[in-house]
């Protein structure tokens, strides 16, 4: 074709000097040997390949439907990045590092020096330099160790803190002082501890002493009355019922050991029974049998009376008489 020169390459290698360029190009460039759209040239150290205007043109392999692998080696044949058009990924080979060093913060999931539009799986261990959110919901199938040793004084101080509640399904073990600022449900029936505390620091447990919530249960049944589980497991029952013989039925102990979540055998509390009236008052046993009875029973006219309850199975236990006053 007039004006370009066509070189036709017999089956010879072509070789190049150091230095100087293979150039591409059309036009006025094929006829200026100096000028090109790119050119590819070895130095003696380095193979550059250059475009005559920056960000013009591209490098393409393959062209997405007739592609071939590219396979970069690093110091041995075992150490390489792999671009495999087969499994549509890039693989970088064992001994390979990949290092960032871009120091890019991130402040969202399109932020940072690497983000990625899937997820990300790690087989060995995770090290964050500085702060880490996760946003989502984080399952740990091993244990979360936190070796910050900052102390908590309220709900937003501490190691770990949560704007919402804590589930734990197993033992919780503090190693210095807890407070509960609201209110404490125990399902279960211990409660070990040195002092058990509240905000005005005056201890509901310290040694053998005992500070409960207490309801006194006021009677004025002009008859024999069923005492509930819950009126014998409040403590003190008042009767100011009419002049006679009273008789107060008691509770089967199935009926207290269902208000007593995880009781043991040997789970033992006190009833006083005031009788502050010109009435008698028995505590009579219930229906089933279930109650033993030891000792006097009757609380007499204006009598304070005390008595141990303990509950020695789930269906049997043992009313003690332990002494009265005057009421």
């Amino acid at each position: 074709m007039a004006g370009e020169r066509i070189g036709i390459l017999a089956s010879s290698p072509v070789k190049l000097r150091d230095n100087v360029p293979l150039r591409f190009g059309d036009g006025a460039q094929w006829d200026n040997r100096a000028v090109d759209d790119v050119h590819i040239k070895w130095d003696g150290s380095v193979l550059e390949v250059l475009p005559t205007a920056d960000d013009t043109g591209a490098f393409n392999i393959g062209d997405g439907t007739t592609d071939l692998d590219l396979k970069v080696f690093l110091g041995t044949a075992s150490a390489y990045v792999l671009f495999d058009v087969g499994a549509a990924s890039l693989v970088i080979s064992a001994g390979v590092i990949l290092s960032v060093d871009d120091v890019t913060d991130t402040t969202s999931a399109v932020t940072g020096s690497i983000h990625t539009d899937g997820g990300l799986g790690i087989a060995k261990a995770l090290w964050v330099g500085t702060t880490a959110r996760l946003v989502g919901l984080a399952t740990l199938d091993a244990g979360l160790r936190v070796d910050d040793v900052t102390d908590t004084t309220s709900a937003i101080t501490g190691s770990i803190q949560t704007d919402g509640g804590l589930g734990i399904a197993k033992a919780l073990w503090v190693g210095t002082t807890a407070r509960l600022v609201g209110v404490a449900t125990f399902d279960a029936q211990d409660i070990h501890s040195a002092g058990l505390t509240v905000a005005n620091a005056k201890p509901i447990v310290q040694g053998m002493n005992t500070f409960p919530k207490l309801t006194v249960t006021v009677k004025t049944s002009g008859a024999g009355y069923n005492m509930t589980a819950a009126e014998l497991l409040s403590g003190c029952i008042s009767d100011t019922s009419a002049t006679g013989a009273i008789a107060a039925t008691l509770p089967s102990v199935a009926d207290v050991v269902a208000l007593i979540p995880g009781y043991v055998a040997g789970t033992a509390f006190y009833l006083d029974m005031r009788n502050p009236g010109t009435q008698t008052i028995t505590l009579t046993v219930d229906g089933g049998g279930q109650w033993t009875l030891v000792g006097t029973m009757t609380i007499a006219t204006l009598t304070h009376k005390r008595f141990l309850c303990v509950i020695n199975s789930a269906t049997t236990g043992t009313i003690y008489s332990v002494g009265a006053s005057t009421a």
